[in-house]
């Protein structure tokens, strides 16, 4: 049987982009709003095609996009952090002491506490410099925008090496969580670049742009982009979160804009019911116990 064609970050994106809007227009200087802890993102138009070409919309429904760099130090992923080292740190009061919930840090004590226990221990030397690691992603993490070190307490280092492997690549197969979807990096590191870095949608976040805002972006330049603002600041208020000319630089191609809307949908179309509470889940361990 012949092998199937190896898919390459080309393959992703229209080099050509429209000047019409189009689902999977992808446009660069988008306002954050800090969320994702970042002041400008790159962006995907998931506003249905007929809604767009027929103006059926004053809007266009953008999910924004980040590096996986970024990614990793997000609130969505402070849960795997913690449950990386969980286990090691239960002698020491994890579980006496967890984060509040997923997108939170557990107290910083707790930290303080095993460092000091294991402080000479040839035998934890590795994992020192574990805990080590963790408290200055904590500290990183948690301190303004402004203010972080350009040097990132390194993710690999917590996880381990094998880990961290698996967790990349487990984002790269969209197999790591549901809410996100990855964008292979294609073009050099530019304003013009489709996905300078290998990126990823974050669905959680999607939210909506007046069509008027990105109708004025694709015949303005950066230059007069100040007195675009002003003249637009009753009609579209929002433009006061847009510190820059957003600049649309490719469109996803139609087979990954359908595989990547329909995981969208799918996270969101799931009806879910409300979880058994802690005392139901004991009361069933016990009743099975006692069979």
């Amino acid at each position: 049987m012949p092998s199937a064609p190896q898919i390459e970050a080309r393959d992703f994106y229209k080099n050509m982009p429209s000047l019409n809007h189009e689902t999977g227009d992808i446009w660069h200087n988008l306002p954050g709003f800090g969320l994702p802890n970042k002041v400008t993102v790159t962006g995907i138009v998931i506003s249905p095609a007929c809604d767009l070409s027929q103006k059926k919309t004053e809007t266009a429904t953008v999910i924004p996009i980040i590096p996986v760099s970024e990614y990793l130090y997000s609130k969505a992923f402070y849960g795997e952090v913690w449950n990386e080292v969980f286990n090691r740190l239960k002698p020491y009061g994890a579980e006496e002491h967890p984060p509040a919930d997923r997108f939170s840090h557990p107290p910083i004590h707790l930290f303080e506490h095993a460092l000091k226990s294991i402080e000479g221990d040839k035998k934890q030397i590795a994992f020192h410099a574990r805990l080590t690691e963790y408290k200055k992603y904590i500290e990183y993490t948690q301190a303004p925008l402004n203010e972080r070190s350009i040097d990132r307490p390194s993710v690999e280092l917590i996880l381990s090496e094998k880990r961290y492997g698996e967790i990349l690549k487990k984002i790269f197969c969209n197999s790591f969580k549901s809410d996100i979807h990855f964008f292979p990096a294609y073009g050099s590191l530019s304003n013009f670049a489709a996905i300078p870095s290998h990126s990823v949608a974050l669905f959680r976040y999607v939210y909506s742009i007046p069509l008027e805002i990105l109708d004025a972006a694709q015949c303005s330049r950066d230059e007069w982009w100040s007195e675009d603002c002003k003249r637009m600041s009753l009609t579209a208020p929002m433009i006061e979160h847009f510190d820059a000319c957003p600049l649309k630089v490719s469109t996803l191609k139609d087979d990954f804009l359908s595989d990547m809307i329909s995981r969208y949908l799918g996270m969101f179309m799931r009806l879910g019911s409300r979880d058994f509470t802690t005392t139901s889940l004991d009361n069933f361990i016990k009743e099975i116990k006692e069979l």
